[in-house]
């Protein structure tokens, strides 16, 4: 006889450490990885109707609504690529994994994503390199090439104000780049002592209202275990050409930073973080800047 085919994970979660650990679920379910470029997106209905749990966030969630997925029961995602509840079918359940983000993220490279979001936000370096080459190597160069100053004028991070929201151990890492830049940098936490402020601070307190009203970027910092704090009140708070950079997921109400943004609100918003994939999946590309 033909022995039947067994139940099956689909898997969007690909850090080693983490698949590495879920090889001891070999012997109970089918592991099918959904990597790129179609993530799964067109599934056999053989595989699909035998698919009992989603292991990381799909890249096109809509996917999970096919009928052949009646005997889905289980949701995982990570704490930074969370599902929002309205868009899952009522049958599944949703739960989160919390990944050891010191040890396979680190602390380090996380604080060098924000610095290295806010210098993106000053240089546009990749727009830059595109209006030179399209420029200087141009059939008619260099009449069509705007100046030198236009080319090479840039905001400065000196000066300017990095609000770190979250002064834990994230936080105090990304201050002490922003300040090395010569940065004012000022820092908010739940509790004290603040005074006198830790170098490099120039002030430190639970005042977030204040550092959002201060701050030229916001470095969302605090727990991935916090909710919301990044909410429509917040964003209304925040300078009109101030950015946005949370490096995780649950801090920040998408809903709210999708209208800030759409409306111009704010400056913008540096994100490798979403609740959910991409806002116009496929037609805009997943993935840090």
């Amino acid at each position: 006889s033909v022995p039947q085919a067994g139940p099956v994970a689909l898997v969007f979660e690909f850090d080693a450490a983490y698949l590495a650990a879920l090889s001891d679920a070999k012997s109970a379910v089918e592991l099918v990885e959904c990597r790129g470029p179609d993530f799964c997106g067109s599934l056999g209905d053989d595989v699909c109707g035998r698919a009992v749990a989603v292991v990381g966030q799909p890249r096109d969630i809509s996917i999970l609504r096919r009928p052949c997925f009646s005997n889905l029961r289980l949701l995982q995602c990570s704490s930074y690529m969370h599902t929002q509840f309205a868009d899952v079918p009522l049958h599944i359940t949703i739960a989160t994994y919390q990944p050891d983000w010191e040890h396979v993220y680190g602390v380090e490279p996380i604080a060098e994503f924000v610095l290295a979001a806010a210098f993106q936000w000053n240089y546009r370096l990749s727009q830059a390199a595109s209006a030179f080459t399209a420029c200087a190597w141009g059939g008619d160069a260099p009449k069509g090439c705007p100046s030198v100053s236009e080319l090479t004028t840039h905001p400065t991070l000196m000066g300017q104000t990095m609000g770190v929201l979250g002064y834990g151990r994230i936080g105090q890492a990304v201050a002490h780049r922003a300040a090395a830049l010569g940065m004012r940098t000022v820092a908010t936490r739940r509790h004290g002592p603040f005074e006198p402020p830790p170098p490099p601070l120039t002030w430190l307190g639970d005042d977030n209202d204040k550092l959002l009203r201060e701050a030229d970027f916001v470095a969302v910092t605090v727990p991935g275990s916090i909710v919301d704090i990044v909410n429509a009140t917040s964003l209304r708070l925040m300078r009109p050409s101030a950015v946005l950079i949370p490096v995780s997921a649950n801090p920040v109400d998408f809903g709210a930073l999708y209208e800030a943004l759409a409306q111009h609100r704010i400056g913008g918003a540096v994100l490798d973080v979403w609740p959910h994939g991409c806002w116009h999946f496929p037609d805009m590309a997943c993935g840090p800047p």
